[in-house]
């Protein structure tokens, strides 16, 4: 029997009002919270590599994103599911996009947090909400025991820090800033997946003149790699669905795909978060 869409608890819902989204989706009086972030993984959704070489970036070549799945396609393999989704406000869209689409179908545990991810520099002054991943997300897994989650860090992971006070900011493509995030991801990655079931990772669409931005494109490899080595870990391309070879359009097939905070505008986002869900619970 599929259950009845879960909003979390007064905990959970704040965290949506600082993920920097519409004041609507902030609205208690809300059934269903909105907005969503996701990806075309490497061939069918959900991408895994294998031999010894490094994962390289895959080839999305010159035609249109496929911009996700329409939200009526959601799959029967979701009833009765309960996903959690965790990360900044990319993470916390895409969570108010599952609440849309999986409304009376799942549920859905909305943990994104705006301004947030899992880097944790010294030298810049981390907001308090932001250090306390380590021990809120085991105690989410333990309270709502979802069947599967989602991490999604793709802004303040991707922007530049300052590791240590003092030192020039620096993103991800630098050696230790990306050492920094790549230990931080599998610290995650450990948390997530300690009750044996699987964590999804998705690729950061974050762009500059319409193009993934070098520090998402270190970022997505870093994701790659731990993918490739971990056998309870599932990659979700978001810019695979977003973008091609050439660049990150604003709008495909006829569909504006970002609101003005740069997030997904509703119907773009709602169509990645059925292409989520579907590659989360039915992936065939």
């Amino acid at each position: 029997m599929s259950r009845s869409l879960h909003r979390p608890s007064r905990v959970l819902a704040t965290v949506l009002c600082l993920a920097g989204v519409a004041a609507a989706g902030c609205s208690a009086s809300r059934s269903a919270e909105q907005q969503h972030t996701s990806a075309r993984a490497e061939g069918q959704g959900i991408g895994r590599t294998s031999g010894d070489a490094a994962p390289s970036a895959p080839s999305y070549g010159r035609g249109t994103p496929p911009l996700g799945t329409p939200a009526e396609r959601l799959s029967h393999a979701v009833h009765g599911k309960t996903v959690m989704v965790v990360g900044d406000s990319w993470a916390a869209n895409l969570g108010q996009g599952m609440s849309a689409v999986a409304a009376g179908h799942g549920t859905v545990v909305n943990a994104g947090l705006g301004g947030c991810g899992i880097r944790l520099p010294e030298g810049d002054d981390v907001p308090e909400r932001c250090r306390g991943w380590q021990k809120t997300w085991p105690s989410y897994l333990k309270k709502y025991q979802p069947d599967a989650s989602v991490l999604m860090v793709g802004y303040w992971d991707v922007e530049p820090q300052r590791m240590k006070a003092g030192e020039e900011p620096k993103d991800i493509t630098s050696a230790p800033h990306r050492a920094a995030f790549t230990a931080h991801l599998k610290r995650a990655v450990d948390l997530l997946t300690a009750s044996g079931r699987p964590v999804y990772l998705m690729t950061s669409p974050l762009v500059t003149k319409s193009q993934v931005s070098d520090s998402a494109r270190a970022m997505n490899q870093v994701l790659r790699e731990v993918d490739r080595e971990r056998t309870d870990v599932r990659l979700l391309d978001v810019t695979g669905q977003l973008c091609n070879d050439v660049e990150c359009p604003a709008e495909i097939n006829g569909i504006s795909v970002y609101d003005p905070t740069m997030h997904l505008a509703p119907k773009a986002r709602d169509r990645i978060a059925a292409w989520a869900l579907n590659s989360i619970f039915d992936p065939a």
